[in-house]
């Protein structure tokens, strides 16, 4: 991921701490970004190469890759942006769809300890599939004073020609197993 910031330079130490939750979970990123930068503009890019594509949590039995890129804003009132696509190496059209999403995080409590992420999103298929186009979704988070203990309660519902919802739970860990001044090593066990 490639991340830029506007007008307030970080600290070693919260670019560090940004970078970690970068790299922790896709739920918590919108969280955890806002409530580290919440007096910054922020721009998030990333692009994601998979060399193996799973459909289900299986082998789908084509040897291709699949690519998807993102592009997201924070802007220091909460609100955010993005956009967000997915390709297929070896299926016709290639480009499966584009998403755009609007969305709004707050922290409820003062410490920012308990927080809300509140959003839409709009899905435009390729192949002009109309099963679930649309989603709603509202999150629910708590973690721990310096971040090592957390859970995000995570809802959805799904709509388009059909509806449907979803929940996920999941709790998680930070445990930092070595730190230097060059090499930080962690451990961040998630349950979903």
């Amino acid at each position: 991921p490639y991340s830029s910031y506007a007008q307030v330079p970080r600290t070693d130490e919260e670019i560090d701490l940004l970078l970690d939750e970068l790299y922790f979970s896709e739920e918590q990123l919108i969280d955890d970004i806002l409530a580290s930068i919440s007096k910054s503009h922020f721009i998030y890019s990333s692009i994601t190469l998979n060399s193996n594509t799973y459909f289900s949590g299986r082998e789908s039995g084509i040897d291709q890759i699949n690519v998807f890129p993102q592009i997201s804003y924070f802007h220091p009132s909460g609100f955010n942006m993005s956009i967000s696509g997915l390709y297929y190496e070896n299926f016709e059209p290639s480009w499966d769809f584009t998403s755009i999403s609007l969305g709004y995080y707050t922290a409820i409590d003062e410490k920012e300890r308990l927080f809300l992420n509140t959003g839409y999103t709009r899905y435009f298929f390729s192949d002009g599939s109309d099963v679930f186009t649309n989603s709603i979704d509202v999150s629910l988070g708590l973690r721990n004073k310096n971040n090592s203990l957390g859970t995000t309660l995570h809802t959805s519902y799904l709509f388009g020609s059909e509806d449907a919802l979803q929940l996920i739970f999941s709790p998680y860990g930070r445990i930092t197993l070595l730190n230097d001044k060059t090499f930080s090593l962690r451990f961040r066990p998630q349950l979903n």
